[in-house]
This record gives C-alpha cells, sequence and structure tokens, in this order.
C-alpha cells in the first residue's frame, strides 16, 4: 500500500500537471478516492477492492464512505452531466462487495438514471477484457473489465453525438494502440 501512496496518491499534482478546470477533488477521509468533471463525464475513483475481508468493520466503513461519495459528487454534477464513469478495482459479482454494489445497483436504476452509468474494474488476472451494456438488466449501467498486466491498455472514447456515445478497446491484436501510434507518428516510427 505505501508503493501506491508514494506513486499513485495525488498523480495529477505530482506527475502531470492536469488542467485545473478539471477540478479534481478528494474524500477527506480517503485521499484515495477522487473525483472530477470533464466534458459534460463526471469522472469518480473510489478505494474498492477485492479478495479477502482482513478488517470487516474496515471494510464496511469504507464502503460506506464510498457510496455516499459518489452521491455526493453525483448531486454536485447532476445538473451539468452527460454520463458518469466509476473505477473501482473489484468485481461487482465478488461477494465480498455486495455490500457496496446491491445498494449502487440500486442508485444507478433509480437516482442515477438519466445519464448512462459505467462502471470499470480490473479482471481477477486470469480473464479477457469484457464490456457488459444493461449490466444484471439495468438499462443505464454498463460494466467494463479491463485485463490487467497486459499491453494495450484499456482505450476509452466518447462522443455524445453518436446514440451509443461510448467506445472501449483493449483488443490485443490490431490494437487501438499500433493505429494511434501511426496517426500520431506515421512513417516517423520504422
Amino acid at each position: 500500500m505505501s508503493q501506491w501512496y508514494a506513486s499513485l496518491l495525488d498523480y495529477e499534482t505530482q506527475h502531470w500537471n492536469v488542467p485545473q478546470a478539471w477540478n479534481v477533488t478528494r474524500d477527506e477521509d480517503y485521499p484515495e478516492n477522487f473525483a472530477f468533471s470533464y466534458n459534460d463525464i463526471l469522472f469518480i475513483g473510489i478505494n474498492l477492492v477485492g479478495g479477502s475481508v482482513h478488517d470487516t468493520k474496515e471494510w464496511e466503513k469504507r464502503q460506506e464512505a464510498n457510496l455516499q461519495w459518489i452521491d455526493q459528487k453525483f448531486q454536485l454534477h447532476r445538473d451539468s452531466i452527460k454520463a458518469f464513469v466509476l473505477f473501482a478495482h473489484a468485481d461487482p459479482d465478488v461477494p465480498s462487495n455486495s455490500p457496496f454494489y446491491e445498494p449502487f445497483k440500486s442508485r444507478v436504476a433509480a437516482d442515477y438514471n438519466q445519464v448512462p452509468v459505467v462502471l470499470i474494474n480490473r479482471n481477477l488476472g486470469v480473464e479477457p477484457w469484457s464490456w457488459e451494456t444493461e449490466f444484471e438488466n439495468i438499462s443505464n449501467f454498463s460494466v467494463i473489465v479491463v485485463e490487467g498486466s497486459v499491453w494495450p491498455p484499456l482505450m476509452g472514447a466518447v462522443d455524445f453525438r453518436l446514440e451509443n456515445p461510448f467506445v472501449f478497446d483493449q483488443a490485443l491484436t490490431n490494437s487501438w494502440y499500433d493505429e494511434y501510434l501511426e496517426h500520431q507518428f506515421g512513417n516517423e516510427r520504422a
């Protein structure tokens, strides 16, 4: 955990000159939780991991704090966004995270239903990337599972002019990354 704090906490101020217009905010009690709005999209990241539960009370407290953080940020931005993207490490099918995901899914269906909601989480390391729309029959909820420890990373794009505004790709063959490099550098790559 100390490596994560040293390398990634406050990434936008330590390692990147993030545009001030993004107004990245952090949860006081859980500074690893962040939120910002960019191009009509609300991005929220939370500390929600899978695996063994070492401290049940802390786990429950953090899951509740995550739900409150999300609600607070969504309410703040609800009138100015067209989509909401949530980053969380844990899979919604992991039973130990049901205390978070069950209320979250209910909120997506009932409270966040005026915008598409995309959950992006990392896989367990054994499955390829996937994208499931209308997750658990919730019409505005998609779940992206990112394949970890591979190159290229997941590419995501949004174009609100399209009927389905989201585009995601982590294909390892004919990858988006090769097309990006070709577009950026052309023949200079050779």
